[in-house]
């Protein structure tokens, strides 16, 4: 069994296999070896075993890529990370008290139009992500 799955040039639309690919493949299957996580000489008596079940898996498991890491290595990592977690936390906490009930903190500007009796009123709004201003206008009688 060869567990070729791996073996291609990415592309866009399609993914192509390289005549280097081919020549590993190749090789795999000359060489008649176990080759760990891609390929493994499997018997007759196994395949029966799993009822003549082709599929790969069965046979290779896949090569391990990933980093193996001690659960005391996991805990350090976990309460470094929950600590910036917990820091970032708190000074959103503290900036959000800083501001209004609201989050945001409102401050008005009142105009007089010199053409009519209109009176402008600007609400010029603060948050903590940015700043958003909005108008309203009021007519005078």
């Amino acid at each position: 069994m060869i567990d070729a799955s791996r073996e291609f040039k990415a592309g866009r639309v399609q993914s192509k296999l390289l005549p280097e690919h081919g020549s590993l493949i190749y090789g795999w299957y000359r060489d008649y070896a176990d080759v760990e996580g891609v390929a493994r000489v499997v018997t007759l008596d196994e395949i029966a075993a799993t009822d003549y079940n082709l599929n790969i898996p069965r046979y290779i498991e896949p090569r391990a890529d990933q980093e193996v890491v001690t659960v005391e290595e996991a805990m350090k990592r976990l309460k470094e990370t929950s600590e910036i977690a917990f820091a970032a936390e708190r000074k959103l906490i503290a900036r959000r008290k800083a501001t209004s009930a609201g989050g945001c903190v409102k401050r008005y500007q009142m105009r007089f139009c010199s053409a009519s009796p209109v009176l402008r009123q600007t609400a010029q709004t603060t948050t903590p992500f940015g700043l958003s201003a909005q108008t309203r206008t009021l007519r005078g009688t």
